[in-house]
């Protein structure tokens, strides 16, 4: 799943502080982080990170692929949301009669 290790940057949020707290403390902890979409639930990025939990973790044979089909179900949807919002912001503006009088 081409697992590589984080080489420079910033790790924040939860997985940063346990991390930060298994230095302190010596024990033996990771996170396993994947790329994902900035803006909105990244349903792929999820799955890819379940795989890999799997592969390294669990080795039960744990089958994403319905969660990789939910995925493309949830991204087709955004992509249709987009293009409404698109052409909403392209059609005129609206007359609307003042609020009061």
């Amino acid at each position: 799943h081409g697992i590589r290790p984080f080489e420079e940057g910033v790790i924040s949020g939860v997985a940063g502080v346990l991390l930060n707290e298994g230095r302190k403390r010596d024990f033996d902890v990771i996170t396993i982080l994947a790329e994902a979409h900035p803006d909105f639930p990244d349903a792929k990025a999820a799955a890819l990170v379940l795989e890999a939990i799997d592969d390294i973790l669990l080795g039960i044979d744990f089958d994403a692929k319905p969660l990789f089909e939910e995925a493309q179900r949830i991204e087709t949807h955004i992509r249709e949301i987009q293009k409404q919002a698109v052409v909403k912001k392209d059609d005129k503006p609206v007359a609307r009669p003042p609020m009061y009088g």
